[in-house]
């Protein structure tokens, strides 16, 4: 996780969006797969591709709405 947030926070959103996959593969229920899922549609945001972003925005949503991570999709979807 720490990879991915260090990609993310130089700006390399591809490889941030590859490394929490990988999290979110090996937690996709718990509290770090969450907040990797949420990273992922962040990085797509920032990488302009609006669709995919929203894809795991509302993923996210769908799967704990009442989630801090799903409260914070909320507002990346607006």
């Amino acid at each position: 996780y720490l990879s991915a947030l260090m990609y993310q926070s130089t700006g390399d959103y591809s490889n941030a969006i590859i490394a929490f996959s990988e999290v979110q593969e090996k937690s996709p229920e718990g509290k770090l797969g969450r907040l990797a899922t949420l990273r992922i549609a962040e990085s797509f945001k920032k990488l302009g591709k609006n669709k995919d972003a929203k894809a795991f925005a509302e993923l996210l949503i769908a799967k704990d709405p009442d989630s801090d991570e799903a409260k914070r999709a909320r507002k990346l979807l607006k």
